[in-house]
């Protein structure tokens, strides 16, 4: 089906009018004095700092979700606080004071549209809402038709629209991951999503930018261009696009070994690490559209398609083998090595090994798929801390290192926080 079908066909699907959809609230949970002494140590120091920033931003949007989720379901009003300073003062940076990388600017964007779709359902429009959608809209209509954004296989488009109508338009490509559909494009959509939410808990959508309006189609085209069911009752993305992609050229390796050889693996998933976005993405991109409507529909079956697939492909709880959770390197439960020998960081002979992308459980955003399951896994992974070195040298895998001069995010207590607040965000 060609791009411009695809379109076509989701803006007939995609009408956003109707009433306002609320994101359901949980019943009241309590805040342990545990948790609130390590959001004060951890989270507020955060909030401090100018997270717009270079260096920031990207970190920020990884960190703060779970934390900014549970200061309104967990109803405490000193850290909704907090984080209405933190865009207060955002509004009042220069331009030169953001990060100028794209995809870092859209994370921390995307923090930035889910605190006002949350500000707006819990304590209505005022004066910083207005300027936050203002703002926000702003920076991706710009993103959309009049930013250079760069391509694999092309010179730098104008616009990130521009570049997906070319990748659309790629049935095959020589090199699959020039059709790649990339985890800053998601972003945007997030945040489109949450704007047209967001105007109509506000009764605004006859006056929505036309920008996000677009973009609303556009998503649409990408979901029933690239995502497909799978038989297990699950949901996967992009499969096999990013096969030739340095990062997958050893995917079909179990493990490494002397001399190995690159050894790609054809249908290859999205490795589960930077997947773990979408267990947010899905709830903005449903709650884009009227509940009752086709998108919506669509988007919710794909969040419990979602979950199906974490618990069922990816996932592993604690074992004999192993004390803790772990989640397996790529979204069709493919345990093979992932980035060896393509990040500077790592060095020529090193990359991630079966389950060293674990970690990125502990960030929380699996519980936004709602999933009693995945809930319950977090509720029973806050009891695992401290964690052995068993397990921290298998999540920090390649990083790993006997003596740390340094605490990680594994030790400070914060991946303890984010877990634990991640178990109590049941809307049921």
């Amino acid at each position: 089906m060609s791009a411009t079908a695809l379109l076509i066909a989701s803006t007939v699907l995609g009408q956003i009018s109707g009433q306002p959809n609320l994101r359901p609230k949980p019943p009241i949970q309590s805040v342990t004095e545990h948790e609130r002494g390590l959001y004060e140590r951890l989270v507020y120091p955060l909030l401090r700092n100018p997270e717009w920033k270079e260096g920031f931003a990207y970190p920020a949007g990884h960190f703060l979700m779970v934390p900014l989720h549970a200061a309104y379901w967990l109803h405490q009003p000193d850290w909704q606080a907090a984080f209405r300073d933190q865009f207060t003062r955002m509004l009042a940076a220069p331009p030169e004071d953001f990060t100028t990388n794209p995809l870092a600017r859209s994370q921390y964007f995307y923090l930035a549209s889910e605190f006002l779709v949350l500000e707006l359902e819990t304590n209505g429009r005022s004066q910083l809402t207005r300027r936050l959608e203002t703002f926000l809209t702003r920076e991706i209509s710009n993103r959309w038709t009049r930013q250079d954004a760069i391509a694999f296989d092309h010179k730098p488009f104008t616009g990130v629209k521009a570049r997906l109508d070319h990748k659309l338009s790629l049935s095959r490509s020589a090199v699959s991951y020039y059709r790649a559909i990339t985890d800053e494009e998601m972003f945007l959509f997030a945040i489109a999503s949450d704007l047209a939410h967001a105007a109509r808990i506000q009764g605004t959508l006859s006056s929505l930018n036309k920008n996000v309006d677009e973009m609303g189609d556009y998503l649409q085209a990408v979901i029933a261009d690239r995502g497909s069911d799978t038989s297990g009752g699950g949901w996967s993305f992009d499969t096999g696009v990013w096969a030739d992609h340095p990062d997958d050229a050893y995917a079909q390796h179990l493990a490494a070994y002397s001399g190995m050889k690159p050894l790609k693996r054809p249908q290859v998933a999205w490795d589960s690490s930077h997947f773990h976005r979408f267990g947010l993405f899905v709830v903005s991109y449903r709650d884009a559209f009227a509940i009752g409507s086709a998108p919506y529909k669509r988007f919710e079956s794909i969040r419990l398609q979602l979950a199906t697939q974490f618990k069922s492909q990816v996932l592993l709880p604690p074992s004999d083998g192993f004390p803790n959770f772990r989640t397996k390197n790529y979204m069709d439960g493919w345990n093979g090595l992932y980035r060896y020998g393509s990040d500077p960081q790592l060095g020529a002979h090193k990359g991630y090994g079966g389950y060293q992308l674990s970690g990125t459980f502990f960030l929380g955003w699996w519980a936004f798929l709602n999933d009693p399951g995945i809930l319950g896994a977090y509720q029973r992974a806050s009891r695992l801390f401290p964690l052995s070195e068993t397990v921290l040298r298998t999540y920090l895998g390649p990083l790993y290192t006997v003596n740390r001069s340094k605490k990680t995010w594994y030790e400070t207590g914060m991946a303890e926080l984010l877990t634990s607040l991640s178990s109590k965000f049941s809307r049921d």
